[in-house]
């Protein structure tokens, strides 16, 4: 907006700016159902516009239980991730999953849709199950925490997820 100052002797402008958060673009979560734990539900913001580049992204959901968010992916000017979730809120297993987009100087915008998450049921003869599992037991058993250095950071964000997603079941 403009700001008016006079007197008698002189006419004064000046000219205020304000930061506007990014003007809401498109966010995708694909699949739109899918297991706790198990399923990579991949999140993709698309479209989104400010004047203050460069935009970063972070992805989450909501903890209805406890009215917080969880922010399983930080801010990064990546935007997609592959993200594993816990179970959503009965009756239907919904979960409130969200990205948020910030400028350079932080101004933002936050986007919810609501997906599917079933709790994940292992039969006794269900080996992809048993399989996928036993993936996730072997890639938290090579992390040594006296050498994370050695641990690849694709295996730490699989790790971080699926404690998160844990813990969160």
């Amino acid at each position: 907006g403009n700001l008016f100052c006079s007197n008698t002797d002189r006419n004064s402008k000046v000219k205020i700016s304000t930061n506007s958060p990014p003007i809401p673009g498109k966010f995708q979560v694909i699949p739109t159902i899918g297991k706790a734990i198990t399923t990579f539900f991949n999140f993709i913001a698309l479209l989104w516009e400010d004047d203050d580049l460069p935009l970063s992204y972070s992805f989450g959901y909501k903890d209805i239980g406890n009215n917080l968010d969880i922010i399983i992916r930080e801010k990064s000017e990546i935007n997609n991730d592959e993200i594993l979730l816990p179970k959503g809120n009965m009756p239907l297993y919904q979960q409130i999953v969200f990205v948020q987009i910030f400028d350079f100087y932080d101004a933002n915008n936050t986007k919810n849709i609501d997906i599917n998450v079933e709790p994940i049921v292992i039969p006794t003869t269900s080996s992809n199950r048993l399989n996928e599992i036993n993936e996730m037991n072997i890639v938290l058993n090579n992390i040594n925490l006296t050498n994370v250095n050695n641990v690849s950071p694709g295996e730490l964000k699989k790790t971080r997820q699926l404690i998160t997603a844990v813990t969160s079941s």
